[in-house]
């Protein structure tokens, strides 16, 4: 590729004559040009390895085997958008309803996590009939518009907070204003929240949500004291608006113990809207909102379409009508059974079929590149035999042949007997060797048509 072959301060020098400068590089003193990733480690363009501790959407490693193929798959099959009536995005959405709270039980499928959060605002508002949000200090949201706006990290940069959006302080425990030495941190932390709630009242606005990370990354990697989220839902249901969980860069185990970083905060504990982002993809465009049905419902009463093109579902036609049926694509069905895969944590019924045909097939076409190594070590082995039979069979053969004569005329002469036999000798273990390389042939001819065979039952299963 010509970007292999381009160097560092080139590749430098396009960026900057290209690119804006709003789009800002790590090290920017020494930019890094990475060249390609695999597992936990980053390669630049010299081959050096670094240990990835940045992106976290790729929560399963970069270039995991299992996404790589499935989103080669994927691509050679469909990519179009969720109008269509199709098995795989309600497989998933079930798979998925699987690792929620039963209350949250509806989804909508998005390209990003931006995208989730400003859809969370528009259910938000339409159930509530409110417009006013509560966030929580240093939060980030998303850059679209909308979500700059309930952004401090963002928004005190640009135009500054707008009257519709009230700040309560960051429930940190090791640097805020309630620390763990506080008998109730927790209790403290929701306070502030009710104390920015009743101020909003009193200017006679309405909340219509609390926006915040279950764990809130932007703002330092912070951890909720447990029973804060329990405390502000009651406080915020109280005022008539609704709980919204920033799952985005924190779900999908991603914190250790739980599936989801609200589940820290304990089972009692049920959002109203969850968002997620591009970790379901391992970071290919795939993003979800999930809600309960009366928020969907609300939505549904305005009598406005929402579609998105982020589904990829997978069309084949049934070859045989007693065909088992192959549930979900790549791109929504695999995803999950690898979260688990890699996880090693929660297993969702129905997931252990399908993760092991993907690694079977793995095992398959591994199974099959080297069959192809061998047979081109085999080839090379029989082509040199061949070639070494053409030069010296006939030679040992007539040499054998006058052996047994020579046998027959000195056979009354014992001394010159161990010279026959040697020539003999000599013959017959050419040929055995050649026998043997034949048998070997045979094996890998064998070998040969078992990979074709193998390959035309994958194609079988895919179908």
């Amino acid at each position: 590729m010509a970007a292999d072959r381009r160097g560092k301060v080139e590749t430098l020098a396009l960026r900057r004559r290209l690119l804006s400068n709003s789009c800002r590089l790590f090290y920017p003193e020494d930019p890094i040009k990475i060249v390609r990733g695999q597992g936990q480690y980053l390669y630049d363009e010299q081959g050096a390895e670094y240990l990835d501790c940045i992106n976290n959407v790729a929560h399963v490693g970069h270039c995991h085997p299992l996404v790589v193929q499935a989103a080669h798959e994927q691509n050679q099959v469909l990519n179009t958008n969720s109008r269509y009536l199709h098995d795989n995005i309600v497989d998933y959405a079930q798979r998925l309803s699987e690792t929620l709270p039963e209350k949250l039980s509806v989804f909508y499928f998005l390209n990003s996590g931006s995208e989730a959060n400003d859809l969370a605002l528009r259910l938000a508002r339409q159930y509530t009939g409110h417009w006013d949000v509560v966030v929580l200090d240093h939060a980030y949201h998303g850059h679209l518009s909308s979500l700059i706006d309930i952004s401090p990290y963002k928004f005190r940069d640009l135009d500054g907070q707008k009257e519709w959006v009230h700040v309560a302080p960051l429930p940190d425990t090791y640097r805020g204003l309630y620390q763990e030495d506080h008998p109730d941190p927790a209790g403290a932390y929701a306070n502030e929240v009710k104390r920015v709630v009743s101020s909003v009242q009193e200017k006679g606005r309405k909340i219509a949500a609390f926006f915040v990370e279950s764990l809130p990354s932007v703002a330092g990697q912070i951890i909720p004291p447990a029973g804060f989220f329990q405390e502000v839902a009651e406080h915020i249901h109280g005022a008539g608006g609704v709980f919204v969980a920033d799952e985005i860069q924190v779900g999908f185990g991603r914190v250790g113990k739980h599936f989801w970083a609200f589940q820290l905060q304990g089972e009692d504990f049920v959002p109203d809207i969850v968002t997620m982002g591009k970790s379901i993809g391992n970071g290919h465009p795939v993003a979800c909102v999930a809600t309960t049905q009366a928020v969907a419902r609300a939505f549904e009463a305005t009598g406005v379409e929402y579609f998105n093109t982020s589904q990829r579902e997978r069309q084949r036609h049934r070859q045989r009508e007693k065909q088992a049926p192959r549930t979900g694509s790549p791109t929504w069905d695999s995803i999950p059974g690898l979260q688990d895969h890699a996880l090693g944590q929660r297993q969702v019924p129905n997931r252990c079929a399908t993760q092991g045909s993907l690694k079977l097939q793995v095992l398959c076409l591994i199974l099959a590149q080297l069959l192809q190594v061998f047979w081109l070590l085999f080839a090379w082995f029989i082509f040199s035999t061949l070639l070494l039979s053409t030069s010296v069979s006939l030679p040992v053969f007539f040499i054998s042949s006058c052996g047994f004569e020579l046998f027959d005329a000195f056979s009354s002469q014992p001394e010159d007997i161990p010279q026959v036999f040697f020539v003999k000798y000599v013959s017959d273990t050419f040929f055995q060797f050649i026998f043997i390389w034949n048998c070997f042939s045979f094996l890998f001819i064998f070998l040969f048509f078992l990979k074709d065979f193998i390959h035309e039952r994958q194609r079988e299963a895919e179908t």
